[in-house]
C-alpha cells in the first residue's frame, strides 16, 4: 500500500513539471548575453581595458578581438577569465577593432555581445640622418642612423635591408634615438625605417623609408715603379699609397694586360710587395686592390684602369744593356797560349746564385762541340771540378778553345745573357817562347877577333 502511495506522488510531480514548466533545481539555464560593453564606438590611443556588466550566474567569459566584423581572424582571445574585464596582451593595430564577449555557465553559453572601437594611429619618428639618397664614403663616414624621439617611447625598432620595400630586412632594437652598426656594412644601397615601441607593446606607425649608399673603400693609387713600358726594373718591389680602412691588399702580376696568365700574386698587409720568386726578363702588367676588415673589395679593374706596367730586366745602374758576366781569364786570343795552372775566372753578377760555363771547339757552340759545367763560384778549375751531371770543362793540350759564361738566378731560373766569347790555346807544362816571334828575320852578327885559347892553369 505504501509503495503505491510513493508511485502516485512521483507521477503527480512529473505531470506538474510538464504542465506548469517548473525547472528542477539541478538544471542549468542559458545565460543571457553580457551588456554595457566598453569601449564601444570610441577612439583609444593604446590597448584598452575591455569591460562589460556581470551576467548573473556566469562562471567565465570568452573574449575575442579582431580587425574584421566577422571575426574570421583573431588578433587576441581568452576564455579563462572569470572577471568582467580583459586587456589584450598583443599590440593592436591602428584602425577599427571589433570585439565580442559571451558568458558561460556550466557548459551553457550565452549569445555573443559585440562592440567596436578605433585605435588612433601614432605617428612614427622623423628620420634625421643620413639624408635620403646620401652617399657615404668609407671609412670616413660610417652609417649612423638617427631620428627624432617619440614621447613615452620605451624603445625603437629599426629595419634595414637591400629591398626598397624592406622585404627580408633585418630588425635592430635600441633604446636611444640613433643606431651605429657594430660591423661595417657591405658597399651597396641600403633602405631603412624606424618605429617607436611604447607601453603594453603599443607601436607607432613606421617612419618614411629612406635610402643611403655605402661606398666601397678607396683603391690604391700612386704606383711604384713608374707606370711605363720603358720603366726598367731589376729588383721588383711594387708599392702604392696606403688606403684608409684597408686591412690588407691583393696584388697580381701578369705578362699580358688582360691578366689571362698570372706570373705572381699574393695577399699582403703592407703597401709594398716583392715576389718571392724572381720574375723573368719580360714586360709585366700589375694591379693591386684593397680589402676592408670584412674582406670586401672592389672587382679587379679592366685595363687600362689602375693597370700599371714595367719591364723586368736583369741590369743595374744607368746602363740600359742587360747585365752579363765579364770574363777575366783566360783571355787574349790564340797567342800567347795558356799554361798551367789552368783555371776559368769572371766577374760576379749581382743576384746570380750560380753560373753556367760552356767550353768547346766551335765559336758558335754548335751541339756536341762543347762541354758545360756549373758552379756557384766565380772561379772554376777543371781538374778540381766534379764530373757527373755536369760535363768536364778541361781543355785538351795543344788545342784552341772558345768559352763563355751565363749567370743564373735559381729562385726563378732567370738567366743573364751569355758573356762575350773568349778564345785561348792550351799548352800545359811547356816553355813559352817570347822572342823572337815565330818566323821573324833575325840579323846574326859576323864572327870577328882572334882565336882565343883557354887559359892555362898556374901553379
Amino acid at each position: 500500500m505504501r509503495d503505491r502511495s510513493y508511485l502516485a506522488i512521483a507521477l503527480f510531480g512529473a505531470v506538474a513539471v510538464l504542465t506548469l514548466g517548473i525547472t528542477p533545481p539541478y538544471a542549468s539555464a542559458t545565460p543571457s548575453a553580457p551588456t554595457e560593453l566598453s569601449p564601444d564606438g570610441t577612439s583609444v590611443a593604446s590597448n584598452p581595458v575591455l569591460g562589460w556588466k556581470h551576467v548573473r550566474g556566469a562562471e567565465s567569459y570568452r573574449v575575442e578581438v579582431s580587425s574584421t566584423p566577422d571575426f574570421s581572424s583573431l588578433l587576441w582571445s581568452t576564455d579563462q577569465t572569470a572577471n568582467r574585464y580583459a586587456t589584450p596582451t598583443t599590440t593592436l593595430p591602428a584602425g577599427t577593432i571589433h570585439w565580442r564577449v559571451r558568458a558561460s555557465d556550466d557548459g551553457a553559453q550565452s549569445p555573443w555581445a559585440n562592440a567596436s572601437f578605433d585605435v588612433d594611429a601614432l605617428g612614427g619618428p622623423a628620420l634625421l640622418s643620413p639624408a635620403d639618397g646620401a652617399s657615404l664614403p668609407q671609412p670616413q663616414i660610417p652609417p649612423q642612423l638617427s631620428w627624432s624621439g617619440v614621447r613615452a617611447a620605451n624603445s625603437y625598432e629599426v629595419e634595414v635591408g637591400l629591398d626598397p620595400g624592406l622585404v627580408g630586412a633585418t630588425t635592430y632594437t635600441t633604446k636611444t634615438t640613433s643606431y651605429l652598426f657594430t660591423s661595417p656594412q657591405a658597399p651597396n644601397t641600403w633602405y631603412w625605417r624606424v618605429r617607436a615601441l611604447r607601453s603594453a607593446g603599443r607601436a607607432t606607425e613606421w617612419s618614411e623609408v629612406r635610402s643611403y649608399t655605402v661606398e666601397p673603400i678607396a683603391q690604391p693609387t700612386d704606383p711604384s715603379p713608374a707606370n711605363s713600358p720603358d720603366t726598367l726594373v731589376s729588383d721588383v718591389v711594387l708599392g702604392w699609397d696606403a688606403v684608409d680602412g684597408a686591412q690588407k691588399y691583393e696584388v697580381r702580376v701578369s705578362t699580358d694586360r688582360n691578366f689571362s696568365t698570372i706570373a705572381a700574386s699574393a695577399t699582403t698587409y703592407g703597401n709594398h710587395w716583392s715576389p718571392a720568386t724572381t720574375l723573368d726578363n719580360d714586360q709585366y702588367w700589375w694591379q693591386v686592390r684593397a680589402l676592408d676588415v670584412a674582406g670586401r673589395t672592389s672587382p679587379w679593374p679592366t685595363w687600362p684602369e689602375r693597370t700599371w706596367q714595367f719591364e723586368r730586366r736583369w741590369q743595374f745602374g744607368s746602363d740600359p744593356s742587360p747585365v752579363r758576366p765579364e770574363l777575366l781569364h783566360p783571355t787574349g786570343g790564340v797567342t800567347p797560349s795558356v799554361q798551367d795552372p789552368f783555371f776559368y775566372q769572371w766577374e760576379p753578377v749581382r743576384l746570380a746564385s750560380r753560373y753556367r760555363l760552356q767550353m768547346g771547339t766551335d765559336e758558335n757552340f754548335s751541339p756536341d762541340t762543347y762541354d758545360e759545367c756549373s758552379t756557384h763560384e766565380t772561379t772554376l778549375t777543371p781538374r778540381w771540378h766534379k764530373t757527373g751531371t755536369n760535363r768536364d770543362c778541361n781543355p785538351s793540350p795543344g788545342g784552341t778553345f772558345y768559352w763563355r759564361v751565363q749567370g743564373v738566378d735559381e729562385a726563378g731560373e732567370v738567366l743573364t745573357p751569355w758573356s762575350d766569347v773568349q778564345v785561348f790555346t792550351y799548352r800545359p807544362g811547356g816553355v813559352t817562347v817570347t822572342a823572337p816571334a815565330d818566323g821573324a828575320a833575325v840579323a846574326v852578327p859576323p864572327c870577328a877577333g882572334s882565336r882565343r885559347t883557354a887559359p892555362r892553369s898556374t901553379r
